[in-house]
């Protein structure tokens, strides 16, 4: 079982290095797609899901996932508009903040929704790994983009 999610990992890293053959560097850029196949990867290697886990866990994280991305793109949409703060009124303004905080607040209770989810799919030190796993998935992509904004910078 230990060998089916270590195939996974590597037929996920095999198809992303692939892709970066023969592209210019303008074509490089991280994909959604691309993204979302290494943060798959990424958390099937840290939870080490079996694979009757991963079969019952990804459906339902995939779904998570969008539901959260949906509260993230709404409150980022809010969040911008603030930032014109200077030009809005204060009716505007907290029509904006209460949008804003509205969608943190739908997303903090869109986890709690999937924490309990998860625990029946997963046992409760692999769902912490994944909150673990998920923070540390976006470090490293922000540490990533940092370097390659150096790079350009240079």
């Amino acid at each position: 079982m230990r060998n089916f999610t270590a195939y996974i990992v590597f037929f996920c890293l095999f198809v992303l290095t692939l892709e970066g053959f023969g592209q210019n560097p303008d074509a490089q850029r991280p994909t959604r797609e691309r993204l979302q196949a290494q943060k798959i990867a990424f958390i099937t290697q840290h939870l080490a899901l079996t694979p009757n886990e991963a079969q019952q866990f990804w459906p339902v994280y995939n779904e998570f996932d969008a539901k959260r991305l949906k509260y993230h793109a709404a409150a980022n949409k809010a969040l911008k508009k603030i930032n014109d703060a200077d030009n809005l009124s204060d009716k505007e303004l907290d029509e904006l903040a209460n949008e804003f905080l509205t969608n943190q607040l739908q997303d903090a209770q869109l986890q709690v929704e999937y924490h309990e989810k998860f625990k029946k799919i997963l046992p409760i030190k692999k769902v912490v790994k994944l909150y673990s796993a998920e923070k540390k998935f976006r470090n490293m992509l922000l540490k990533k983009l940092g370097n390659q904004q150096d790079l350009l910078e240079e």
